[in-house]
């Protein structure tokens, strides 16, 4: 699928002498260039309506192509200034890949609702860019993906969901802190700032087919941090498959003590440590 790999400019943040224009959605048509071994932008040519980017395939890899429309239903883009540079951010986009004779092999649908917020972080005043929510739905024949975000000022909720058949699968994510993206990341705090310094963090899995059902929960709380270094947190896991525990575990990690990891493992005919199931796992060696 080389015609999904275009070299086109990501939007990301900008070094400090290029702040001030302004970076926009890549539209026009891109063609992959035999010669050149790359994709190029076609000059003068325009997609088809109502799509503003037309990315046609490498016919080495696949005989087809990527349509793109920035504001699907008449939604108009989102410009966001950030340090002085103004960035084009979709609101509502959609995309389809076609093959060469028009027959729809994937489909998605973006939205999204930005939100520009001033803060202090780290002792600065400055300026971050965040979702409120975002929902994305990639269906691709019998297979889909759906995914959503929603944000407050102290919370993230991420929920993504997927078929494969008849098989599905979902991954639920939350935490208390929002994520953002920092004009300027703060080396003070853990990964830059992007999300805070969160003291509760859950996921939840699961996996059903049309035979078996599987789920897993794991909760991460008493968070602390040293900065941007992770000392201490509490940890409760559970796998339940077909309805019945199988695996659960309580434990704790404690960077300062030795060792960091302690607490149980608990199967449905023993229990065992961590010391221990590190021992199974590495065998220490034998003078």
């Amino acid at each position: 699928m080389g015609f999904l790999e275009p070299s086109l400019t990501p939007l990301e943040p900008l070094p400090a002498p290029l702040l001030a224009p302004t970076a926009w959605l890549p539209r026009g048509v891109v063609e992959w260039s035999a010669s050149l071994g790359r994709y190029e932008p076609v000059a003068g040519a325009d997609p088809p309506a109502p799509y503003d980017l037309q990315l046609l395939g490498n016919p080495v890899d696949a005989d087809a192509e990527l349509r793109v429309d920035w504001d699907s239903g008449g939604v108009p883009t989102d410009l966001v200034t950030l340090e002085g540079g103004t960035y084009e951010l979709p609101s509502a986009a959609s995309a389809v890949v076609l093959a060469s004779d028009d027959r729809e092999i994937a489909s998605a649908t973006f939205l999204a609702d930005w939100e520009m917020v001033v803060e202090d972080r780290c002792g600065v005043t400055g300026m971050s860019l965040t979702a409120r929510s975002i929902g994305l739905d990639v269906t691709l024949g019998s297979h889909g993906l759906g995914l959503v975000l929603e944000t407050t000022g102290s919370s993230t909720d991420l929920a993504i969901d997927g078929t494969i058949g008849t098989i599905e699968a979902s991954v639920g994510v939350t935490l208390d802190e929002q994520v953002r993206i920092l004009s300027a990341p703060c080396s003070e705090l853990p990964l830059g700032g992007m999300i805070g310094t969160p003291t509760d963090i859950g996921v939840d899995a699961s996996i059903a087919s049309s035979r078996h059902t599987a789920s897993a929960t794991f909760d991460a709380d008493a968070i602390t941090w040293a900065g941007p270094d992770l000392t201490a947190l509490d940890m409760l896991g559970r796998l339940t498959i077909d309805g019945s525990p199988v695996v659960s575990m309580d434990g704790r990690y404690d960077a300062s003590a030795d060792p960091p990891f302690d607490g149980s493992v608990y199967f449905d005919d023993r229990t065992m440590t961590f010391e221990e199931i590190i021992d199974a796992l590495f065998p220490p060696e034998t003078p």
